[in-house]
Parts: structure tokens; C-alpha cells; sequence
């Protein structure tokens, strides 16, 4: 505008981007943009120099004015849970499986913790149907070794039959036929000479049971010999001992 005293310019309206720098630890800082309206400053210099000063006081007020209003963002740290399938049909040992959310899914303007949670949140939500897909279901077989038919018509001696029978339950009492499963058995007692300890050759079975001796000797004494033999089914692949 023109006065008496000459020519005095008032500034056009200026702007500039400030990004937040004040956030706490992991915090990433939004931009915003500070505004100088139009009419603001005045110089009687010339435009720029209003200009300038309009510029000048988006300089100086700026970065207060995006610390306290843009918004802070956290994004999540790695979470993770465990879960175990429980869809697994009966007699099966389900596996454990880990659902991992991986770092940098979910945000939050509020905090870390908020973030981290979110992405918790989120595994607790889809976890188990993760599991469900993925996880695996085991077939539980027992073995139990055992003396059956006992025979004492010999004179002195004791014989049995020495069955290993496979169940699909810790009571054994649901029997369960296998198909090539490797077991291990093994063999100590008295010859009544010496002692002996025998591990035999890794054996595979298939069906209910598997006949590791028929009509075994466990115990001979007639007063001046004592012999005596207890057989064993050891820790194996693919199965659990009974007592």
C-alpha cells in the first residue's frame, strides 16, 4: 500500500515442513507444516525483505510448534508365542509350534509398549489356527515287554513266552498294531558260570506284538545249579517303555 511516507509491502503468505524431534527412545517423529499468513509482517523496504520476515518467524517458530503437535510413531519389536496344536485326533502328541510377528508390522502413536502389544495382540489372535496348519500330531505307541504262559512242568525250571505287545495308551489297555518298527531289546542273567549282559541287533516288528522268545528259560535250580535270564525292552525311535 502507498502512505504519505512512501511505499510499505507487507508479506505473502509462507510456510515450511517440520518434522518432530523430541519423541522418546524409538520414536519416529511426524512432519507438519508451519504457517505465516499473508499481511502478517510489513517492511517499507520492499516485498522480499516482508517476506523474509515472514520466512524468518517459520524458522524460529517452527520446530516448537511440530514438537508439540506432530504425532510420534512407534513400530513393534519382534514378538512371538507358542502354541501347540490341539486339533490332533486321539493317541497323537501334538507338536509345539512358534508364531512369530515380525518387527516393523504394527504402529502406534502412543509407545513402544503400545506397539509391542498390538503385535502381541495380533499373535495371540492367529496363533493357534497357525498352529492348526502347521504343527504336527504324533502317534503315541507304548511297548511293554512281558512274561506270558508261564510253564513250570520242567523239572526245576521255569519257562515263558517273552512277548513285547504295543498299545496306544500309557495304562495299556487299547492295543495298537505297528508297521516296521525298529525296537530294542536286550539280556542279562547267570548261566551258572558266569554272568552275561546281551544287547541283541535292532529289531523291527509290525503287528500287535512281536514274540522275542518262545518258551524262554527265565530260571533253572536243582541245588547245585542256579542259573536264571531277564530280558528287556530298551528306549527306542518311535516309541515309550512301560514298566
Amino acid at each position: 500500500m502507498n502512505t504519505s511516507a512512501g511505499c510499505t509491502w507487507t508479506n505473502q503468505a509462507q510456510s515450511g515442513n517440520f518434522t518432530r524431534n523430541n519423541c522418546a527412545s524409538g520414536g519416529s517423529g511426524g512432519t507438519v507444516a508451519y504457517n505465516v499468513g499473508a499481511g502478517i509482517y510489513s517492511s517499507t523496504t520492499s516485498l522480499a525483505d516482508a517476506n523474509q520476515k515472514a520466512v524468518d518467524a517459520v524458522n524460529a517458530g517452527g520446530q516448537a510448534y511440530a514438537n508439540a503437535n506432530a504425532n510420534c510413531t512407534w513400530m513393534n519389536q519382534e514378538q512371538n508365542r507358542r502354541f501347540e496344536r490341539n486339533n490332533c485326533p486321539s493317541g497323537y502328541t501334538p507338536s509345539e509350534v512358534i508364531y512369530v510377528i515380525p518387527a516393523n508390522t504394527h504402529s502406534s502413536t502412543v509407545s513402544q509398549a503400545d506397539a509391542n502389544l498390538l503385535a502381541y495382540n495380533a499373535a495371540t489372535t492367529a496363533g493357534q489356527a497357525y498352529a492348526n496348519a502347521n504343527g504336527t500330531c504324533t502317534l503315541v505307541i507304548y511297548g511293554k515287554l512281558s512274561y506270558e504262559n508261564y510253564n513250570y512242568s520242567y523239572a526245576n525250571a521255569v519257562h515263558a513266552d517273552v512277548v513285547v505287545r504295543f498299545y496306544s495308551d500309557l495304562a495299556c489297555t487299547i492295543p495298537i498294531s505297528v508297521t516296521s518298527l525298529s525296537i530294542l531289546l536286550s539280556t542279562e542273567g547267570y548261566d551258572g558260570t558266569n554272568y552275561f549282559s546281551y544287547d541283541y541287533p535292532a529289531t523291527v516288528s509290525s503287528g500287535y506284538s512281536y514274540m522275542v522268545q518262545a518258551s524262554a528259560e527265565l530260571s533253572y535250580d536243582d541245588g547245585w545249579t542256579n542259573r536264571y535270564r531277564e530280558y528287556y525292552l530298551s528306549a527306542g525311535t518311535g516309541y515309550t517303555v512301560v514298566f
